[in-house]
């Protein structure tokens, strides 16, 4: 009877250990870090300034920062004309991407 009972005891125990080892853990989360690095504004690569004095005549660029995000590089740069600001979007190669409403 003693053996019985200790038999079941230690079946109980090796089941308990194996059902713990076989449950998964949760996977980890995605990391959504972004990277934003202040470039100064005589430093703009000058496909940047370009396009701005050629489609937005009579705005400077106000502010430009790199921004990085899962191995994806984009360039946004602040532009101003007096009361009026806007937010451009460049991609890695400096292509015009959109305009950022505000």
């Amino acid at each position: 009877m003693k053996k019985l009972i200790l038999v079941a005891l230690m079946g109980l125990f090796v089941i308990s250990v194996s059902a713990q080892s076989t449950q998964k853990s949760d996977p980890p989360k995605e990391t959504k870090e972004v990277k934003k690095t202040e470039i100064k504004v005589a430093d703009v690569d000058k496909k940047i300034s370009d396009y701005v004095k050629i489609n937005f005549a009579g705005f400077t660029i106000e502010k430009a920062d790199k921004i990085e995000k899962k191995d994806v590089i984009k360039y946004r740069i602040a532009i101003k004309k007096e009361s009026q600001r806007k937010i451009l979007i460049f991609d890695k190669d400096f292509k015009f991407l959109m305009e950022e409403q505000n």
